[in-house]
C-alpha cells in the first residue's frame, strides 16, 4: 500500500542512515512518516510502466492501493544490480 511503502522506506532510512539507498525527506502525516519526493518517484515508476499500481474503493472515498513490479520493472532493476545497497534494501522489504 502507500502507507506502507512509506513506512518501509522511511524506517530504511532511520536504520541505516546514510547508509541507505533512498535520500527521501519525510515529515509527520495523517498515518506516519510521509514524503511528498517518494510518492512522485513512486508515480513516476508508474508512469514509465516499471510498476503497476492497483486501487480498489474500500468506500465512499477511500481507497486501497497496492503495487507490483512489472517485467520491466524486473529488467530495469536486474540493470542495476551492481547496486547491492538497493537491492538489499528490496530483499529486506
Amino acid at each position: 500500500s502507500r502507507i506502507r511503502l512509506q513506512k518501509l522506506v522511511c524506517l530504511n532510512r532511520f536504520e541505516n542512515g546514510e547508509q541507505s539507498p533512498f535520500t527521501f525527506a519525510f515529515k509527520s502525516h495523517y498515518y506516519g512518516p510521509y514524503s511528498e519526493d517518494l510518492r512522485s518517484a513512486t508515480d513516476a515508476l508508474v508512469r514509465h510502466g516499471l510498476v503497476k499500481e492497483d486501487v480498489q474503493l474500500l468506500g465512499d472515498t477511500r481507497y486501497s492501493y497496492s503495487y507490483k513490479l512489472t517485467d520491466a520493472g524486473k529488467k530495469e532493476l536486474d540493470l542495476h544490480a551492481a547496486d547491492e545497497g538497493i537491492k538489499a534494501a528490496l530483499a529486506r522489504s
